[in-house]
């Protein structure tokens, strides 16, 4: 069997003790290219790294999920059908289930 070699390319920050704790690759802004979103728990906001070519990415772009909502899960889905991928957010700090429509 061959082998696996695994090597940090780039590091991208999520801000100073954001405790990012879950992470998707999805095409975000229809563009062909994967982007990162990422639920920032303690920051109570959803990350996203646009991908700009390959594997390179632009400075995240934050989106609040409300105060001390404290985000766990996230999937990327069109939840409204409109051919556009939504961001489902599960908290960690309530009973909610938030939106973040595109």
């Amino acid at each position: 069997q061959g082998q696996l070699e695994f090597k940090i390319r780039e590091k991208y920050s999520t801000g100073y003790d954001s405790l990012p704790v879950f992470v998707s690759l999805n095409d975000i802004n229809d563009d062909n290219r994967s982007d990162i979103i990422v639920a920032n728990e303690k920051a109570s906001n959803v990350g996203i790294f646009f991908n700009v070519q390959g594997s390179s990415f632009r400075q995240q772009i934050t989106y609040s999920t409300g105060s001390s909502a404290a985000p766990q899960y996230i999937s990327v889905v069109d939840v409204n059908d409109d051919g556009k991928p939504d961001i489902i957010v599960a908290s960690n700090a309530g009973t909610n289930v938030g939106f973040l429509v595109n």
